[in-house]
């Protein structure tokens, strides 16, 4: 059998994967980007080049992780289902075995758990901030001493909670 190199093989995929091709020889690297692989290495392989190949991975597949993501989700209201549509949301609000999902023009009260709600919700988008709120951070207008402005809400920020929310804050681009 004659010998398949990664190129060979990559010819003959309709839909080939995300492929970092690793070689000695550097003659294939311009072929290896007419098939669209992401990052061609050339051996030896430094730890500097490999961590920033894999940070484009990563990054690559977050920004289709995002394309992917729904913008709307369905929670039981009684007997409905209504649909939440994630720009509206602004917080949610836990009151024991429930929580008020506070939207910009409306509330809903449903059954469950604030940790059951967190963990359905996209992490980049909505930010715990005390043990009983999460807010949507696209919607805070400010922060001042331990309490975020969110619509026309003023939402306490827990002291544990207080340097997450300023990190996370500092890095969204609004």
């Amino acid at each position: 059998m004659p010998e398949v190199t990664g190129i060979d093989w990559l010819n003959t995929i309709k839909d080939p994967p995300k492929v970092v091709i690793v070689s000695a020889y550097e003659q294939y690297a311009l072929k290896g980007y007419e098939y669209n692989v992401v990052d061609y290495l050339i051996k030896p392989v430094s730890f500097d080049r490999f961590l920033k190949s894999v940070n484009k991975v990563h990054h690559i597949f977050e920004q289709e992780k995002r394309t992917d993501e729904k913008d709307y989700f369905f929670v039981k209201s009684g007997k409905q289902l209504k649909k939440i549509n994630m720009q509206e949301l602004l917080f949610i609000e836990s009151m024991e075995n429930y929580v008020i999902i506070h939207m910009l023009n409306t509330r809903e009260i449903i059954y469950t758990t604030l940790k059951q709600m967190l963990n359905s919700l996209p992490e980049k988008l909505f930010l715990q901030v005390h043990r009983s709120f999460v807010v949507n951070i696209q919607h805070i207008r400010s922060v001042e001493g331990n309490q975020l402005f969110v619509g026309k809400n003023h939402i306490p920020i827990s002291r544990s909670c207080k340097e997450k929310v300023i990190k996370e804050i500092s890095r969204v681009d609004f």
